[in-house]
């Protein structure tokens, strides 16, 4: 192997540089110390002395890696006798010549290695001194274990374990200890958060590809959460309402009162709804809201919503840690009380539930859905509410050719036409057996 006595740093950063201590290299060995204390400025370029600290090779007698102008000042006793080769280093297998096909060969490039520690105990940088005599090292800043990654918008970053997702681009910072990311070789072709984390993320010191560029200017619409209608994207192909009653009569072909239809669809709804009035009733509710048991009203709706399947397990811990604050929850428990209670579904009392599901703090998902703002009170009364779940929604009102009116955020103008369009549904499902809103909700969701 070539001798290491000097190396070339070159600061490529806005920074000045200082070090006084280790240089860590690309792999664990051969490690190599700096001989002086070193301050690079800006934009500089600097040639550094440096001395191998490996075990096995800082060893007076080892001719292996020390110069032929050092080993004339040494001490001839300790040199080997001529025509007798040098003493083998004691690790051979960790120390013996590099093989030309592994780690940093000897071409004398410019080489960027990052890592954590680094260049001096500040930790400011990490390089990699080559074997040869003349190798040059990029030093890029890189932060010191626990002090904090500082990330803007715009900046490029790349991923440590997961390269293959390509430079990336700093999209957004929502959080000191959070950044929104769009890689331009990721799957999912959108932005990812992720935790701000040098062992993560490192900064990369190249200009934005036109793709980056391009998504950072122009970025896809994020989901609205006005109550106004806006434009609808483009559906998938949902087929026609009689390929939906052929596809529900191949389930079930005795329609609504089919035995398979009653185990798998609408006995397990009935018996939430009967746990619903026998946990929630109107008695049960006013007194435990007169007397702020919230508790009680938190144990109840907890074990109704358990009882079922209707909103995913994600939606049930954001409601679930939404409701851990009592003054929000008991804000919720009336605005449910208030929608249930009244003769019929009015804008007033739907819009006051949304508001208090919204107002829900959950911070292990999301809480304010569609399915967690209908399901009590779709269990509380089958006959008039309707269990809305967007996508089967949206699917029959695709194929009613029906103007759902939809938006994303939960509201009054979408759910009013949810509600005319499956009170159409269940008249023209009649001859099937079609009772109330539970059958409604079923047939919409299994076609």
């Amino acid at each position: 192997m070539p001798n290491a006595i000097e190396a070339t740093l070159k600061n490529v950063t806005l920074f000045p540089l200082f070090s006084d201590t280790e240089l860590l290299p690309d792999n664990p060995s051969p490690k190599r110390v700096l001989n002086i204390t070193i301050l690079v400025g800006p934009n500089q370029k600097i040639v550094i002395p440096v001395s191998c600290v490996e075990r096995g090779r800082w060893h007076s007698r080892s001719a292996h890696f020390t110069s032929e102008e050092r080993r004339a000042d040494r001490d001839p006793r300790k040199l080997p006798p001529p025509g007798r080769p040098a003493r083998p280093a004691r690790y051979p297998g960790r120390n013996g010549p590099r093989d030309p096909s592994r780690g940093v060969r000897d071409t004398g490039e410019t080489v960027i290695v990052h890592g954590r520690g680094g260049l001096g105990r500040s930790g400011t940088i990490a390089a990699c001194c080559l074997a040869a005599r003349d190798c040059e090292m990029v030093a890029l800043p890189l932060l010191a274990k626990g002090s904090k990654m500082k990330l803007a918008v715009g900046n490029c970053v790349q991923h440590r374990k997961l390269p293959e997702w390509g430079l990336g681009i700093v999209f957004a910072v929502p959080a000191e200890t959070k950044v929104d990311v769009f890689f331009e070789s990721h799957p999912s072709n959108r932005v990812v958060r992720l935790k701000i984390d040098p062992a993560m993320l490192e900064i990369a010191n190249v200009a934005p590809t036109e793709k980056l560029k391009a998504y950072l200017e122009a970025p896809p619409r994020a989901a609205r959460r006005s109550s106004k209608p806006g434009k609808k994207a483009p559906r998938r192909e949902v087929g026609t309402q009689q390929e939906a009653l052929d596809r529900f009569l191949a389930l079930f072909p005795g329609g609504f009162n089919d035995p398979t239809y009653l185990a798998e669809e609408r006995n397990y709804k009935l018996e939430a709804s009967a746990l619903f009035a026998k946990l929630l009733s109107p008695e049960i509710r006013m007194e435990c809201i007169r007397e702020q048991r919230v508790d009680a009203l938190v144990e109840a709706a907890l074990q109704i919503d358990g009882s079922t399947a209707l909103i995913s397990p994600f939606e049930k811990a954001a409601f679930r840690d939404g409701l851990k604050d009592p003054q929000a929850a008991l804000t919720f428990f009336g605005a449910l009380s208030a929608l249930i209670d009244s003769p019929a579904p009015s804008a007033g009392s739907f819009e006051t539930l949304a508001r208090a599901v919204e107002a829900l703090p959950a911070t292990k998902g999301r809480v304010f859905t569609w399915p967690i703002v209908t399901v009590f009170p779709f269990l509380a009364s089958p006959g008039q509410y309707l269990f809305l779940k967007p996508e089967s929604t949206r699917n029959e009102a695709a194929r009613l050719q029906h103007d759902l009116k939809y938006e994303s955020a939960p509201n009054w103008v979408t759910y009013a036409s949810a509600l005319s369009m499956a009170e159409r549904l269940k008249a023209e499902l009649a001859e099937l057996g079609c009772r109330d809103m539970i059958d409604v909700q079923s047939f919409i969701y299994r076609t």
